[in-house]
């Protein structure tokens, strides 16, 4: 099966949660329009380094491609006017508590979550 028809889910690290829907993996280029998706539906893409203020490398997926994401209960980490900005950390967490990825959705930005590196793990979604 070709590399890009390969179906995967992001796990959490510590507790092996599967924490997205199977997703095709993305290498085109990222949005950076405002409310509009930072990759494609269904995809992981990985930051660039250069546009949305992560560095290069980190995984990023669609709003509605997570599952099992909570909010953080740090109330200075949610903030927003449409939604949440991501400006001050990581701002969602594994149910088993590991805070592990920022969700960018407020009205001037493109939205995505984006996980912290070393705390989730890609595993193809047959696994």
């Amino acid at each position: 099966m070709a590399e890009e028809a390969k179906e995967y889910v992001l796990r959490c690290a510590q507790c092996s949660q599967v924490l997205t829907k199977p997703l095709r993996r993305y290498t085109g280029p990222l949005e950076c329009g405002d409310q509009k998706p930072y990759v494609p539906p269904r995809t992981v893409g990985t930051t660039d380094g250069e546009s949305f203020g992560f560095p290069e490398g980190r995984f990023a997926v669609g709003l509605a491609d997570v599952n099992g994401l909570e909010p953080v209960a740090d109330l200075r980490r949610r903030n927003g006017c449409c939604g949440l900005d991501g400006c001050d950390g990581p701002n969602t967490m594994c149910a088993c508590g590991a805070e592990l990825a920022t969700e960018k959705s407020d009205c001037w930005m493109p939205h995505a979550v984006v996980f912290e590196p070393d705390m989730v793990v890609l595993t193809p979604a047959s696994s």
